[in-house]
Parts: C-alpha cells; sequence; structure tokens
C-alpha cells in the first residue's frame, strides 16, 4: 500500500470515528440498549420488584456496578435471561472492566463506545477487502468512503448494541467468499488460511447474531450458483465442505447443547408479520425498500420542522432519481462483460433478499421491520453501490458524498434513524402536566424485559436530568394494580404507560381530559387519584 492509499485510510477512519462519536450519550437509552448495559454489568432485572411500588433509584438498581460478576455470569445470564448470543455481551463486560464509569452518562457513553469501535474499523476493513478482491485502489476507496458516511452504518454505530460488530463480521466472512473464489478461478485450489479465515469469522458470527445465520445460508446459495457456473476442482470443493460442515457442526452444537427451550419466545412477537388489512401485504416491500435507500442517503425526515422534512423529502427524492440510474447501468455492465466477484456480491444480495421474503410471507416472520437486520447483507450493498459509482465524474462524486456527510449529520443530531422509544419526549409532557406537592406514579404492564427496559428509558432521563426525582414506578404483572397500589397518603397523578387494556384501578382515580401529543414508544393516560 503506498503512502497516498495510507494517507487516504488514516483520514476516513478518523472522519468516521469523529462522526461515530458526536452527541455519542445524548440519545436516551431505548429498551434494548437496557439488556446490553444490564447484562454486560453482570446484574440481571431481579433486584426490580413487580406489581410494588418502587423508587427512581430502585429501578435503575440494574445499572449499578457489579466488582464480583464474571464473564461466566455474563454467559449465564445472556443465555437465560436474553434472546442473542452471549460474544459482544461478554465484550462489552470486559471493555466496562477497562474503561469505568463514575455514572449512568459515562457507562452508556463507554458501552456506545464499543460499537462505535467496531464502526470505525469496518472502515479500512472494506478497503482491504475490495483492494484484495478488485485489486483497483479505486473502487476500495469508493466503498471506504460510502462505509465512513452512510447514515445506517452511523446509526447502529451509535447504539449500545451488537449491529456494529457484525456488519464487521458480516464483512469479514463475504470477504472470505470472495477470496475464496479468487483462489478458486486463479490456482484451481483454496488456501488452508483462507480455510480457518473463513471458518472463524461464520463461528464468530454466529456467537454474536444468530441472524447471522441468514448470511451463512445466502452464502451457500451463492456458492452453488458459483459451482454451476465455473466447473470446481475436487480439492476446492473438499475444503469447501470443510468450512460448511465445520460451521453446521459448532452451529447445531451449539443450538442443541448450550440453548435452553424457549429461548427468547417472549421477547420477539413484535417481529410477526400483520396480516391485518391489504396494506400490511405490502408494508414488507416499503420497509424493505426504506432500509436500501438509508444505506445511501438519509437527510433529516425526522425534523420538528414539517418545512424541513419537506425539503428533505424532496432532495432525497431528486439524489435518489440522478444517482441510482448510472449506478445501475455500471453494474448491469460490468456483469455483461463477466466480472465473477460483482457477480458473487449481487448473487449474494438477491439470495437474503429472497429469504427474507420467505421468512416474511411463507413463515409469518417479517424480519423487515427491524431495519438493523438488514447488517446480515449490508457491506455487500457497499460493495455494489462502490462498483456502480466507479464511472462516476469527480464533480457528480462530490454530490454523491456531500449528500453522505448531510446524511451522516442527519443521524447523529437525531434528525433520522430515531431511537424506537423516547423517553426524552414523554420528560416534557410530565413536567408540563406535574402539579406541585404531587407525587406521580408511572405504571406500566410487565410481560417481558422489554417493558421494564420501556419504564426504566423514563427512569434514566429523570436522573439524568435531575428533575421529578420523587417520581415513583410500578410494573404490573398481569394487568393488575397490587392491593397497595394507592397506599401512598396523599393525593397522586398515575400514569398508565402502554396499556392495551386499561387495568382496575380505583374509582377514585378519574382520567384527565386533556389531549396529549403521541411519542415514540409510548403510548399513555393520565389519571388523577384521590387518597
Amino acid at each position: 500500500m503506498g503512502s497516498s492509499q495510507a494517507g487516504f485510510l488514516v483520514f476516513t477512519t478518523i472522519v468516521g470515528a469523529i462522526l461515530r462519536l458526536i452527541n455519542l450519550s445524548n440519545k436516551p437509552p431505548w429498551t434494548d440498549e437496557f439488556a446490553t448495559l444490564v447484562f454486560s454489568l453482570g446484574n440481571d432485572y431481579s433486584s426490580v420488584p413487580l406489581n410494588q411500588v418502587m423508587s427512581l433509584e430502585t429501578i435503575l438498581r440494574p445499572l449499578q456496578p457489579n466488582l464480583s460478576a464474571k464473564i461466566a455470569d455474563v454467559i449465564s445470564l445472556v443465555i437465560h435471561q436474553d434472546n442473542h448470543p452471549p460474544l459482544y455481551f461478554v465484550l462489552a463486560h470486559l471493555w466496562l472492566e477497562i474503561f469505568p464509569h463514575s455514572d449512568l452518562d459515562g457507562l452508556l457513553w463507554y458501552s456506545r463506545a464499543l460499537a462505535v469501535f467496531f464502526g470505525v474499523i469496518s472502515i479500512p476493513a472494506v478497503y482491504l477487502v475490495m483492494r484484495t478482491v478488485w485489486v483497483s485502489a479505486w473502487l476500495a476507496q469508493l466503498g471506504t468512503l460510502l462505509m465512513t458516511f452512510s447514515p445506517y452504518a452511523i446509526f447502529l454505530s451509535q447504539e449500545a448494541r451488537q449491529y456494529s460488530m457484525a456488519i464487521f463480521l458480516v464483512l469479514l466472512s463475504l470477504g472470505c467468499l470472495l477470496q475464496v473464489a479468487k483462489e478458486i478461478l486463479t490456482r484451481r485450489n483454496i488456501s488452508w488460511w483462507s480455510v480457518f479465515a473463513w471458518t472463524s469469522c461464520n463461528i464468530l458470527g454466529l456467537m454474536v447474531h444468530y441472524f447471522f445465520v441468514l448470511t451463512l445460508l445466502a452464502e451457500f446459495l451463492t456458492l452453488l450458483f458459483f459451482s454451476f457456473r465455473h466447473k470446481l476442482p475436487f480439492p476446492a470443493i473438499a475444503r469447501l465442505i470443510m468450512v460448511v460442515g465445520i460451521t453446521s457442526v459448532f452451529g447445531l452444537a451449539w443450538l442443541y447443547l448450550v440453548v435452553p427451550g424457549g429461548y427468547g419466545h417472549n421477547m420477539t412477537s413484535w417481529i410477526h408479520r400483520d396480516n391485518s388489512d391489504l396494506f400490511s401485504l405490502f408494508k414488507p416491500l416499503f420497509q424493505i425498500l426504506a432500509t436500501w435507500i438509508t444505506m445511501l442517503c438519509l437527510l433529516p425526515v425526522e425534523s420538528p420542522n414539517l418545512l424541513i422534512v419537506i425539503i428533505s423529502g424532496l432532495m432525497m427524492g431528486w439524489f435518489l432519481i440522478w444517482s441510482i440510474p448510472p449506478i445501475y447501468i455500471t453494474i448491469k455492465n460490468s456483469l455483461i462483460n463477466n466480472s465473477p466477484f460483482l457477480e458473487i456480491v449481487v448473487i449474494f444480495i438477491i439470495s437474503v433478499i429472497t429469504i427474507f421474503f420467505v421468512l416474511t410471507y411463507v413463515l409469518n416472520i417479517d424480519i423487515t421491520r427491524g431495519a438493523r437486520y438488514s447488517f446480515v447483507y449490508f457491506p455487500a450493498v457497499i460493495m455494489l453501490i462502490g462498483i456502480g459509482l466507479r464511472n462516476f465524474k469527480n464533480r457528480d462524486l462530490l454530490v454523491v458524498f456531500l449528500v453522505g456527510f448531510w446524511s451522516a449529520i442527519t443521524i447523529v443530531f437525531n434528525l433520522g434513524y430515531q431511537k424506537y422509544y423516547r423517553p426524552d419526549l414523554f420528560l416534557s409532557v410530565l413536567q408540563k402536566n406535574s402539579e406541585p406537592n404531587i407525587v406521580r406514579i408511572i405504571a406500566s404492564p410487565y410481560n417481558s424485559l422489554v417493558e421494564t427496559g420501556e419504564i426504566m428509558g423514563i427512569a434514566w432521563v429523570l436522573k439524568k436530568e435531575n428533575t421529578l426525582l420523587d417520581s415513583k414506578f410500578l410494573l404490573v404483572n398481569n394487568h393488575e394494580m397490587p392491593e397497595n397500589w394507592n397506599s401512598i397518603g396523599s393525593d397522586f397523578d398515575l400514569w398508565l404507560i402502554n396499556f392495551k387494556e386499561k387495568p382496575i384501578i380505583s374509582s377514585s382515580c378519574l382520567p384527565d381530559e386533556k389531549q396529549f401529543p403521541s411519542i415514540n414508544g409510548y403510548g399513555f393516560k393520565k389519571y388523577h387519584c384521590k387518597s
């Protein structure tokens, strides 16, 4: 690698790191991030009681440092109480030991910084993969810039979750697939180093997120296609079987020997496909299209200013109409000219999308509802677009990456890909509608740890803003209020959060007739209760 290429790589990595670190802890954590924080500390939610009015300190107790927690404790907690593999939580546990924190804000910053780390190292990783496979430094630079500014990549890098690490491993696994294809086409065999690297990436990927199996399945389908297009020699077939066999044996052994029965079943019901009306039939198509768009650009379409929203939408529409056709033509011409590595990337993406639609429309598992699940093929999209940009003139590339820069700014200032839960917005409603000397009880139903995280988010923003610290909290199991729930000793306000059905409450509680604004993740109703 020449000095100019090294300088480019250092520059883009630094820029990518700065963008991902801006406002890192400003957005309050949401329920999934709370799971990362709690389990990574070696804690669980047992200190948060059900059917019992509790203080702010009590509900935030699982976020306190646990100096006695060991790696084995973290693994056990994740396996038995969460629905993800434990590797990322173990790394987060070790990370928090290296970077100790003194307050909740520090805990969130350092926890998200681990995701930033994997997001940042994915930038040079894209360059190395594309430079190795396609040889062209120009293509590698284009892919690197796309990863640097991609709003989708920055969005996932700023969450205390495992998705940026999963993207990094998908990138490496796909890079191994491309390298193996290159070795077969050039020297008719596969190196043992490629076998080891590919198998290791696959095993690590399965230990970070179970949906990584979708990446592996798409790679397998791509290999089948590649084997039909190019007659494979027996030594290469034998080593491919070894990669597939070792990966499969590990995955099945983990599934049957470690994962308990009913693993995470009560935390995934939200992903079941809605079949209630005709629109629900097309909704997955719109959801996956929206995810594709945000991999390239996302302007402030979630701004509170309607004019900015309209202008942003029009600009995004113009940009996509202007940029997508020449990108498509370049990719199409490259495929016509027999570009085997581009062909692999395209078949891989088609395979993943096909799997998504089979899951959604056949098995009624609407995987398109979570944009983050597209991590299983996101690096391939970056490579594909990078190749599609190679014939753009410099002034056109400047437009593409200026839009990319503003898309990145959109994410870090929370004007796009906003959190699924916005307790910060609920706080403003709470402040405006709380009377002095009146106790507040914020109650939520309890079905799983998801609801615990929802109400912890409210407690988090109260603690961070140092306001209304006398608020009380209540997690209601079976939608029945505890007998002593109203033994407050004075009049109080009851805020019911996300109750699908009204719980049984005292006749002395009268509903507030005021119309409250809609808030991401929080449906609520206020009652005035007499002692």
